[in-house]
């Protein structure tokens, strides 16, 4: 029958360990330390085990002794020198370190409170006894209370000594016990301790590998368990911190966008020391955990790519707004800043491109949870931010030959008419020609000559045979030849004004984009009957405008409102050069239907 036992301990794996490695000789029933209920919560015949800290100890002995006086097992912690309830005669006290074997071997030979108790007095600081000490503390018992067994009657009285002399025993004479083996009876008697040591051998070895793996495998559980949850919170840092920087480059605050790109970066570093623990690289070496350690670097690899690709996106965007290490300012395009947002762009590409590959690599799967919705967002996150980050990567890359990096190039710039009134655009109203020598834009007047030049030239629904007819007609006169024309309606000149704000023009006063459209047309006409003097004030409204564009504003928004206005038909753009007419093609500005 199993010995009951009642352990106190806040040690969650000892009872377990005692009782496989017992193998049904004991039952434990556990207690916190901080838990005291009124009714004794034991058995009566129960053993009890103390394991707690010495400021523990004293209160719970009492408490212990007031309920129960059967044997007691104190346990010490290491180092702890006996203490003076080792005098209690029903009690034995093990110092660590010890074998469970060694504990299990005391439960089943508990201490006896027949034994004669120690001198009272405080006790002498003396070494916990280790697991040898016990086996010569429980002998000295057995000793005594076979002693004291033997001087009882059947009915438990002292027996009285026979009268006369007592013959000697067979011992006294020096002759064996009848029960001692004989020569017929050695070696078998030999051979069955040897089967009875193996059994109990083999069966302690497979109790102690079944709590070693019992052991591992809640550590590891448990060690998984938490690796996930950190996981969990650091990742949706990340997330939820990176979209905060997406919505603040959406809104131009590139400061903000930064501070949550670090934040993002703060929360992966968190979320990269997770795989380095123990459990997960021991996890890595199983064969059904191995693939979900696997995605899980994968993951965090393509979160340091989305991570890194916000950082150079709030780079790129610190050159396209107005302040230090703005791309333009006062009329004059820096090219060592084109350069380096050129650099930055490139670099966000192949972080993009690294995170896809990565992503990849993701299996997921049942022993994977989260994986798979994981990589959903962040592919969908790539594809949209490489969305925006090619389109802007190749205007870069275009720019230092459009911006004169080379030699001069002169533009023309046409302010028309509504483009719906015509296939090729609106009549031409105004004519300007910007002129950029090493990024230095300078913007020269166009006479009425070159309206009346470029009229009839647009009419093809072709924009880019409109384009050519323009160019050629601007070269008459000997002036030098343009490489490109740019053509825009009173919606898109609109459109431009909502990004940079309102210009004062003579004759107009002041044009801002709610009124834009009204004034160039119906009270333009209203106004100025004669075409001659409409047309200078056209001028000076079309001149205003470029000039405010050219003064460096947010090119992110006004790249946004142009690039909507060559959707809808109100910009168009031509170039001479092959290349950068794809550019204008990939950007909807060539006026093609498509």
């Amino acid at each position: 029958m199993a010995e009951p036992v009642l352990l106190i301990s806040s040690d969650p794996f000892l009872g377990t360990s005692l009782e496989a490695l017992a193998a049904g000789r004991i039952r434990v029933a556990c207690l916190d330390p901080s838990r005291r209920p009124a009714a004794w919560p034991g058995e009566p015949a129960a053993i009890v085990v103390l394991d707690v800290t010495a400021r523990q100890r004293n209160a719970l002995h009492t408490w212990i002794r007031r309920h129960h006086g059967g044997s007691l097992v104190v346990l010490l912690k290491p180092g702890e020198r006996v203490p003076a309830l080792a005098f209690d005669p029903a009690s034995v006290v093990v110092g660590r370190p010890f074998r469970l074997s060694d504990l299990v071997w005391v439960l089943e030979h508990p201490p006896d409170p027949l034994g004669a108790p120690d001198p009272p007095g405080p006790a002498p600081a003396r070494p916990a006894p280790g697991p040898r000490d016990l086996l010569k503390a429980s002998a000295e018992q057995r000793r005594r209370r076979l002693g004291a067994l033997a001087g009882a009657g059947a009915g438990g009285r002292p027996a009285r000594a026979a009268a006369g002399p007592r013959a000697p025993s067979a011992a006294e004479r020096g002759l064996p016990r009848p029960d001692w083996p004989t020569a017929a009876t050695r070696v078998g008697g030999r051979r069955r301790r040897r089967t009875r040591r193996g059994r109990r051998l083999a069966a302690r070895v497979m109790a102690g590998v079944l709590v070693v793996l019992v052991l591992a495998g809640a550590w590891l559980a448990l060690g998984l368990f938490e690796a996930r949850r950190d996981l969990l919170v650091a990742g949706s840092a990340v997330r939820a911190e990176l979209t905060a920087a997406e919505a603040a480059l959406e809104r131009g605050r590139a400061a903000e966008a930064a501070e949550a790109v670090q934040a993002a970066e703060r929360s992966l570093a968190v979320a990269a020391a997770v795989p380095d623990r123990r459990e997960l690289r021991v996890a890595a070496r199983l064969p059904l955990l191995s693939g979900g350690v696997r995605d899980t670097r994968h993951l965090l690899a393509a979160a340091a790519g989305l991570t890194g690709a916000g950082d150079r996106a709030v780079a790129v965007a610190a050159h396209l707004r107005p302040g230090r290490g703005a791309l333009l300012d006062g009329g004059r395009f820096d090219l060592g800043a084109l350069d380096d947002a050129t650099a930055q762009a490139r670099g966000l590409v192949a972080e993009l491109e690294a995170a896809r590959g990565e992503l990849g690599r993701v299996r997921g799967g049942p022993l994977a949870p989260g994986a798979d919705q994981t990589r959903r967002w962040a592919l969908g996150r790539v594809e949209e931010a490489a969305a925006r980050a090619r389109p802007l990567l190749a205007t870069l890359e275009a720019l230092p030959g459009a911006l004169g990096g080379g030699r001069p190039r002169g533009y023309l710039l046409v302010l028309t008419g509504p483009a719906g009134q015509r296939p090729g655009g609106g009549a031409p109203l105004a004519v300007r020609e910007v002129v950029v020598d090493h990024g230095v834009a300078a913007t020269r007047p166009g006479g009425g000559e070159l309206v009346d030049a470029l009229r009839g030239a647009g009419g093809s629904p072709d924009f880019a045979t409109a384009g050519r007819a323009l160019l050629a007609a601007a070269r008459t006169g000997g002036r030098p030849r343009p490489v490109g024309v740019v053509a825009l309606d009173p919606l898109a000149v609109r459109a431009l004004l909502e990004a940079t704000g309102p210009v004062a023009v003579p004759g107009y006063g002041r044009l801002d984009a709610a009124g834009a459209v009204r004034q160039l047309t119906r009270d333009a006409q209203a106004r100025w009957p004669d075409p001659a003097q409409r047309r200078r004030y056209h001028q000076a409204a079309l001149g205003a405008v470029v000039g405010r564009f050219l003064a460096g504003r947010d090119l992110v928004a006004v790249g946004r409102v142009l690039g909507a206005a060559g959707a809808g038909g109100h910009l168009r753009a031509y170039a001479a050069d092959p290349g950068l007419e794809r550019l204008l093609a990939s950007h909807r500005l060539d006026g093609g239907r498509g």
